[in-house]
C-alpha cells in the first residue's frame, strides 16, 4: 500500500483506526508510515484520541507509533509533542521506533529530553539507545555536530550526560566532537561529578581505554571518596583491560593487592580477592593469605576461593590451616578453596572435615572431594573416603572438570537443558507462591527441596544452585548461609517476592523491592533487552519473532541501586506506566557467585493464565506471538483436541522461557563463558 499510494493508505488506514480494527489498523499505519518516502499532512484525530481514551490505554502505544511514523512533513512538532507526553508508554514508543529506524533529523527531536530531569529509566534507557542509533548511521563524511547536544546534556543530570558521551566515545569518527572529546567529558565527569555520575563515568571510561581514561581509572581508585565509586573504577579496570605477558601480569597483581590490602570499604576488597583469581601466579597467592585474616568475612571467603584457584605453591598449607578456625564461614570457605587447588595434599584434610559439626562446611568438603575423585555416589562418610584414599585414591589422577574444554562443550547451547544440569547439585526453596520445581520434575532434572529454616539441611555447597521461589522467605540463619554461599561462587534465582525476601537480605545494595501502594497484580509484556543471537543469557530463552507475556501474581517490581553492578536484561513500559517501575528481570555478580531476579514465577506462565482466549486458533496465536513456538512445530501439532481448552494446551505446549532463563545462566557458567565475560584473560591465552 504504501508503495502504490501512501497518503491513499494513511487515510484508509486512519477510518479502520477505532474499534475491534484498531489495534491492527494502527500496527498498519506505523508499516505504512515507515515504508513510505513521504506523507502529506492528514487528519488525525482519530488516533490522537487513542492516546487519552481511558478505555483503550492498551493502544496508547500503537497509537503513538502510528502518529510518529505518518506525521510527515509534521514531524518536529508531532515528535516533539509525542516525547513531551506524560504516559510513559507513548514515550517509550517513539524512542522505540526511532532506534528501530533512525533518521538524522531525529536528533533535534531528543535534544529537548536531553536537558530535563531523569525519567523514569525505561525511558532513560530508550532515550540513550535511540541516540546510539541516530549516532550509528551518521555519514562518515559527514559527522553529527555535537557542540548543540554537548550544551543542551550540560543542562541535564550528570548520568545522562555519562550515558550520551559514552555513546560518542564508541563512535569517534561519526561525530564531530565538542572541546576536550567525549572521553575528557567522562573524566571530568569522575573527577567532579555526583556520586552516581561518577560511578556511571568510571564504568564507561572502561568500556572506551585509552592512555587518559586508564590514568583517571587508577586515581578515582586510589583517591575518590566513595567506596562505590573506587569499586566502579577497579571493576572498569580490571574486567577491561587485558595482561600483558608476565610484566603486566605482575603488574596487575600489585594493584589488587594494594586494594585488597589497603581500601577501607569491604565491597573493594571483596572485588580485588575475587580478581586475584589467576591460576599459575605466585604472586596472586601471595597477596591473597593475608586476606585470609581480613576483618570482614566476605573478603575472607572470596579470598580463600581465589586462593585456592591461583593454585599457588602456599595454597594448600594457607587454606588447611583455616580449617580450624572458629567462623564456620571461614572453614567452609577453605574447604571450597582446597577444592580447587586439585591437589592431593587436599584430600586428607578435607576427609578429616567431614566431622565438622556444620552442614555447610561439611558440604563442601563432600563437594570438593567427590568432583576430584569422580565418586559422586559417595556419601559424607569419613571411613569410605579414607579407604580410598589408601587404596585406588593413592595412585589416581585427581580430575580437573573446570580445565577440561571437552568437559566446558558440554554445556553450548547446542545440548538440552537435562543435560545442562547433568550431575549439577540444584536446591529448590519450597513456597506457597512459585513452583520451579514442578518444571524440573516434567524435564527430568533432579533437585532437592529446601524449606524456610532448613536450607543447608542436605549439605548444600557454593558449587551448587539455589532457586527461592516465590514468596522467598528465609529465616536469618539462612540468610546469612546463603550468602556465604553466593559469595564464594554459589548461583542464585529468585521469583517475585524473592527479591525482598532472599536478594536483598543476601546481598544488599546493589537491587531491591520497588515500592508500590498496591500489590501488582498484572498481566503485561516484557521487552528483552539485548542481542537475542549473541546476549548469552537471552539466546534460545526467547524469541525474536515473539512478545514474552509476564504474568505478576504481586509481583515486587526491581529497583536498581548501583546501575553500574547490574543489567537489566527485560523491562516493560506498561508497567512503569502502572505501576512506576518496569524492571522485570535482572542479573549481577555477587562476591563469585552471580544473582538473577525475575518478577513473574516461574510456573505461571503461558496459555493457562491468558486471559480471553477461547477458540483454538486464539490459543495457538497466542503460544505463537507470546510464547515463541515455532510454525514447524505448530504444523505438527495444530490438529490436536487439547487445543479445546487452555488448561489442557498449558500441559502440552508450556511456556518454559522463564526456565531457559535460568538455564542460560547454569549454561554460560559451567561452560565458563560467563567467566570469559567479566574477566580479563593475559595476551598471550587469547
Amino acid at each position: 500500500m504504501a508503495q502504490l499510494d501512501p497518503l491513499e493508505a494513511v487515510e484508509a488506514l486512519l477510518k479502520k483506526a477505532s474499534g475491534k480494527s484498531a489495534e491492527r489498523a494502527l500496527e498498519a499505519l506505523d508499516e505504512v508510515g515507515l515504508a513510505a518516502a513521504a506523507i502529506e499532512a492528514v487528519e488525525t484525530k482519530k488516533v490522537r484520541k487513542l492516546l487519552t481514551d481511558k478505555k483503550n490505554t492498551e493502544l496508547r502505544a500503537e497509537a503513538a507509533r502510528a502518529l510518529f511514523a505518518s506525521a510527515g512533513d509534521d514531524l518536529p512538532s508531532v515528535g516533539a509533542e509525542l516525547l513531551a507526553y506524560e504516559d510513559i508508554e507513548v514515550v517509550c514508543a517513539v524512542l522505540d521506533a526511532i532506534t528501530e529506524n533512525p533518521r538524522l533529523e531525529h536528533l533535534p527531536l531528543l535534544m529537548e529530553r536531553f536537558s530535563g530531569a531523569l525519567a523514569r529509566d525505561v525511558i532513560e534507557r530508550r532515550l540513550v539507545r535511540s541516540f546510539a542509533a541516530i549516532v550509528a548511521i551518521a555519514d562518515l563524511q559527514a559527522p553529527i555536530e555535537m557542540e548543540p547536544v554537548f550544551a543542551a546534556l550540560a543542562q541535564g543530570p550528570g548520568e545522562r550526560m555519562v550515558a550520551m558521551a559514552d555513546v560518542c566515545a564508541a563512535q569517534p569518527s561519526r561525530v564531530r566532537d565538542v572541546p576536550g572529546g567525549a572521553l575528557g567529558t567522562l573524566i571530568r565527569t569522575l573527577e567532579d561529578g555526583d556520586l552516581g555520575a561518577r560511578a556511571l563515568a568510571a564504568q564507561a571510561m572502561g568500556r572506551r581505554g585509552g592512555e587518559d581514561a586508564d590514568k583517571a581509572l587508577l586515581e578515582a581508585l586510589a583517591e575518590d571518596a566513595d567506596g562505590r565509586v573506587r569499586l566502579a573504577a577497579l571493576r572498569a579496570y580490571h574486567a577491561t583491560r587485558p595482561m600483558e605477558g608476565e610484566a603486566g601480569m605482575k603488574e596487575r597483581v600489585k594493584l589488587l593487592a594494594r586494594a585488597l590490602r589497603e581500601d577501607n570499604a569491604p565491597a573493594v576488597r571483596q572485588q580485588a580477592a575475587v580478581y586475584l583469581t589467576l591460576p599459575g601466579s605466585e604472586e596472586a597467592g601471595a597477596a591473597l593469605v593475608p586476606a585470609l585474616g581480613d576483618e570482614d568475612w566476605r573478603t575472607a571467603c572470596c579470598a580463600a576461593v581465589s586462593l585456592g584457584e591461583t593454585r599457588a605453591s602456599m595454597a594448600v598449607d594457607a587454606l588447611v590451616a583455616k580449617l580450624g578456625d572458629a567462623d564456620w564461614r571461614i572453614r567452609g570457605a577453605a574447604a571450597v578453596g582446597l577444592g580447587r587447588t586439585v591437589d592431593k595434599r587436599m584430600i586428607a584434610p578435607l576427609i578429616e572435615v567431614l566431622n565438622d559439626d556444620d552442614p555447610g562446611v561439611v558440604g563442601s568438603a563432600l563437594n570438593a572431594l567427590r568432583r576430584s575423585s569422580g565418586r559422586f555416589g559417595v556419601g559424607p562418610d569419613p571411613k569410605a573416603w579414607r579407604a580410598w584414599a589408601e587404596g585406588e585414591g593413592a595412585t589416581k589422577k585427581l580430575l580437573d572438570p573446570s580445565r577440561s574444554l571437552d568437559e566446558r562443550r558440554k554445556y553450548g547451547y547446542e545440548v538440552p537443558a537435562s543435560q545442562v544440569f547433568q550431575g549439577l547439585d540444584v536446591f529448590v526453596l519450597q513456597s506457597t507462591g512459585d513452583h520451579i520445581e514442578n518444571i524440573l520434575k516434567r524435564l527430568e532434572i533432579t533437585h532437592q527441596l529446601t524449606s524456610d529454616g532448613r536450607v543447608f539441611h542436605e549439605l548444600m555447597h557454593p558449587d551448587a544452585v539455589f532457586v527461592a521461589n516465590c514468596t522467598g522467605t528465609i529465616s536469618a540463619n539462612d540468610a546469612e548461609r546463603l550468602s556465604w554461599f553466593l559469595v564464594c561462587g554459589g548461583s542464585v534465582f529468585g521469583s517475585c517476592w524473592a527479591l525482598s525476601q532472599t536478594i536483598e537480605r543476601i546481598y544488599p545494595g546493589v537491587v531491591n523491592m520497588f515500592p508500590t501502594s498496591d500489590q501488582v497484580l498484572d498481566n503485561v509484556e516484557a521487552v528483552t533487552l539485548g542481542d537475542l543471537e549473541t546476549n548469552p543469557f537471552l539466546r534460545g530463552a526467547f524469541s525474536a519473532d515473539s512478545t514474552p507475556m509476564y504474568r505478576l501474581e504481586g509481583a515486587h517490581l526491581i529497583q536498581v541501586l548501583a546501575p553500574e553492578r547490574c543489567e537489566v536484561l527485560l523491562d516493560s513500559p506498561e508497567t512503569a506506566a502502572r505501576h512506576g517501575c518496569g524492571n522485570l528481570a535482572v542479573w549481577f555478580e555477587a562476591g563469585h557467585g552471580v544473582v538473577l531476579d525475575s518478577v513473574n514465577h516461574f510456573d505461571l506462565q503461558g496459555l493457562e493464565t491468558a486471559a480471553g482466549l477461547k477458540k483454538a486458533e486464539e490459543r495457538q496465536a497466542y503460544a505463537i506471538d507470546h510464547m515463541g513456538l515455532t510454525y514447524e512445530r505448530l504444523r505438527e501439532i495444530e490438529g490436536e483436541k487439547f487445543w479445546s481448552s487452555s488448561a489442557k494446551a498449558a500441559q502440552f505446549v508450556p511456556d518454559d522461557s522463564a526456565f531457559r532463563f535460568v538455564t542460560n545462566f547454569v549454561r554460560a557458567k559451567r561452560s565458563g563463558s560467563l567467566y570469559d565475560l567479566t574477566r580479563p584473560v593475559p595476551v598471550e591465552a587469547e
